[in-house]
Parts: structure tokens; sequence; C-alpha cells
């Protein structure tokens, strides 16, 4: 029997606890996450893991390629910061994985072409900016919730300025359209919740930010991990601001 990485579970559930919060994915019963956000509940966690039926398939994928179990400390990091673990993946394996779940939905045309021509990766960042339709119909002047959902849904970084009785104000960024291409607009603030799972924070620390939580502390390797794999994520997705069939 295959032994439950711990950290990984844990990450995971970090990661994956905002958005199932909002009913986005995982669990249809959202208490059930919440309420084993803890080591002790680690096993139940991992179970939990296979319902979320966006990102689960994605850490098989990875957990394919690497050799590793899908629950992997360098699995989940891999699909959630980018990393070595969804570099070796493949682009024609990444290609068939994403035309195999996501061909058949209405005005998804030409994704997974693009995504094995641009070399995606299966990491949230690619996900959520060139699988996802949102940037598409951000672009069409779908402006308020399309762009507000890209942002908030990608994982973005932050800097921790002060700790708020329970409330965390971080210096990060937003995501902009200008004409047709994403930007990021630098230097803006948010407060923002901690999940259970994240140790103490302090003022100075860099901070990996799902939907309004911190979702992880990140060390200066998975900082440079996450950057790059949102610079990639967002290279490709502009690119595909000059072939409109990708989103017809």
């Amino acid at each position: 029997m295959t032994t439950l990485d711990t950290s990984g579970v844990l990450t995971f559930a970090s990661f994956a606890f905002p958005p199932n919060l909002l009913g986005y994915c995982g669990p249809d019963d959202t208490g059930l996450l919440a309420d084993h956000l803890d080591e002790a509940a680690v096993g139940e966690l991992g179970r939990l893991a296979q319902q979320f039926d966006g990102a689960w398939p994605y850490l098989c994928l990875i957990g394919r390629h690497n050799g590793l179990d899908p629950l992997d400390r360098r699995v989940v990091e891999g699909y959630w910061l980018g990393g070595p673990a969804a570099a070796r993946v493949p682009v024609s394996a990444m290609g068939d994985h994403v035309s195999e779940r996501f061909r058949r939905r209405s005005g998804w045309r030409g994704i997974a072409a693009s995504t094995a021509d641009q070399g995606g990766l299966p990491t949230h960042a690619h996900h959520v900016l060139n699988v996802y339709p949102w940037v598409g119909l951000a672009r069409a002047g779908m402006a308020n919730p399309g762009l507000d959902i890209i942002d908030r849904c990608r994982i973005r970084q932050g800097r921790v300025l002060a700790v708020e009785e329970g409330r965390i104000r971080v210096r990060t960024d937003r995501l902009r359209l200008v004409g047709e291409f994403l930007a990021r607009e630098r230097d803006t603030e948010d407060l923002v919740t901690p999940t259970p799972l994240v140790g103490s924070i302090e003022p100075g620390m860099r901070v990996a930010i799902h939907w309004d939580w911190i979702c992880a502390i990140l060390s200066d390797d998975q900082a440079a991990r996450r950057a790059g794999a949102e610079r990639r994520a967002l290279a490709q997705a502009n690119r595909g601001a000059r072939s409109p069939g990708i989103w017809g």
C-alpha cells in the first residue's frame, strides 16, 4: 500500500480549499474539506483530493511522467507553482490530455493544438490562462466578472506588509487588459486570510495567494518557480490574442 506524502496532501488541500469553499470545484459539500484541514486527517484529505476534477487529472498526468504518486509534494507543487515535475511532461502528452478532457466543450476549439504547439505545461497557471475560456470572455468585453475571475483564480504572490486582526495586508499585483493583451499591474495592496494549514505569518514574508486566501509561505525557489510558470502561461495567452480562432 502506498503511503501518502503528508506534505504533498496538506499542500494540495491548502491551495484547493479556497475554490472549494466558494463552490467552484471539489466536493459538493464544502464543509467536508473545511472540517479536515488538519494533519491528523491526511488520509481523508487524500481521498477528497480525488474529487477535484479540475486539478486531479493534472496531478495524475504529472505523477505518471515522473514515476511519482499524484499527491507527492513534487507533483503537487509542480501543478500549483510550476517546477521540474511539471516540465518533465512532454508537450505532446499535455496536448493529448487537454484535447481528451476539453475538446468537446463549446467555444474551446483549438485549445489542444495551441497547448501543444506553444509548449503548454500542466500547471495551474496554464490551465487558468490558456484552457478555461475566461481570457476569451474578458477580451470580448466581459471585464467583470471575467477578468476578476482570472486574477483571483491564478496563484499570485504577495509580500506581507502587516498582520491586522487575523487578516493579512499584502503587496501584490493585478492582471489588467491592455488592448487584447494581459499585463500585470504591480504594487497594489490587498487584505487576505491564511488557510488553517498555513503557519505563523510575519511582515516581510512572501506568500502564495489563491482567491483571497494565503495558501503557502514561499521559499526563494518556490517563488521563482511560481513566477516562471506564470510568465510562461501569460506569454502563451498573449500569443493567443493574435489567434482569435482559439476562442471562437
